[in-house]
């Protein structure tokens, strides 16, 4: 095996990522990661109240969630995460595979904020959130020619979950973005 020289930049984005399974310096890996988009799927975030985005962070960063992908290493799983205010907070690029949903990584993961199960908690998405999240799904179809059917609950993929929630209110989320009929939507 040939050793490349790497820049010291390059080595410190490899050290600090969390997951040491990407060959260090090398573009190969970064051309793996890329995905097509094949739809989208809604998580809450589970914790209570409006933690920060450093508490989602340090979360996958430990459990080994992270991704190095053209010189950087992004750690939150998700694409993108919607604070309740509205806040659209962009996480790790589109195109780069997701660590949200084993088995359907090639979507782009949107968390909430919030916990949405009745069982754990007692959010319920409503205003700016609502709005913020109908959106995001609404940009995301038309970019990647996708429909309201390519929109799942993390639940749906991994029946091993109650994500989003039973509180999350994905049907409206759903008849609101259908509603919507931005570039065509169906």
């Amino acid at each position: 095996m040939k050793l490349q020289k790497m820049s010291r930049r390059t080595f410190l984005a490899a050290l600090s990522c969390a997951t040491g399974a990407v060959a260090i310096g090398d573009t190969v890996t970064s051309l793996s990661h890329r995905i097509t988009p094949r739809g989208i799927i809604i998580h809450h975030s589970a914790l209570p109240g409006e933690e920060s985005i450093a508490t989602i962070e340090t979360i996958h960063r430990n459990s080994g969630l992270a991704s190095f992908y053209w010189y950087r290493c992004y750690n939150i799983g998700y694409h993108y995460i919607v604070r309740s205010s509205g806040e659209v907070i962009a996480c790790r690029p589109e195109r780069l595979r997701g660590s949200h949903a084993k088995g359907s990584n090639d979507f782009i993961g949107i968390c909430v904020h919030g916990n949405f199960d009745s069982a754990t908690g007692s959010d319920f998405l409503e205003g700016a959130q609502l709005e913020a999240t109908r959106k995001l799904c609404i940009m995301l179809l038309v970019k990647y020619s996708l429909r309201v059917n390519d929109i799942y609950k993390h639940s749906q993929v991994d029946l091993y979950t109650r994500c989003p929630g039973d509180r999350f209110p994905f049907d409206r989320l759903l008849e609101s973005v259908r509603t919507a009929n931005h570039g065509g939507i169906q």
